[in-house]
């Protein structure tokens, strides 16, 4: 942020929602806006609502966690749309559980998204 600063000293942070992910910053004057996720140094895993699909496919639930469902493999095999959203529905009532698990061991872990 230092940097940016010395090259773009009038830029501001844009208010975010309680569950966004990322930080949003603007320069005033320019189109666009800019955001970082602070996952590592600002934990938000109490407060996040976000469901991932990876490149391959595949639901994530956090982004430090291991688990994974293949929604890929599931669609491809047939399955009816009711079916499918079972599935994801089921995955967003884990995120809560999944994070009050997680969050006592996340800076011991920190197994990041891109990492797997």
């Amino acid at each position: 942020m230092k940097n940016l600063r010395v090259t773009f000293p009038t830029l501001q942070a844009i208010e975010t929602d309680i569950s966004d992910t990322s930080k949003a910053y603007q320069v005033p004057g320019y189109k666009g806006r800019i955001g970082f996720i602070t996952s590592m140094s600002d934990h938000f895993c109490g407060t996040c609502n976000r469901l991932r699909i990876t490149a391959d496919g595949n639901l994530k639930v956090c982004l430090f966690g291991n688990s994974e469902v293949s929604l890929r493999d599931l669609v491809r095999s047939g399955v009816n749309d009711e079916k499918v959203k079972t599935v994801i529905q089921a995955a967003g009532k884990m995120m809560n559980f999944h994070s009050l698990l997680l969050l006592p061991l996340f800076i011991i872990i920190m197994i990041p998204m891109y990492h797997m």
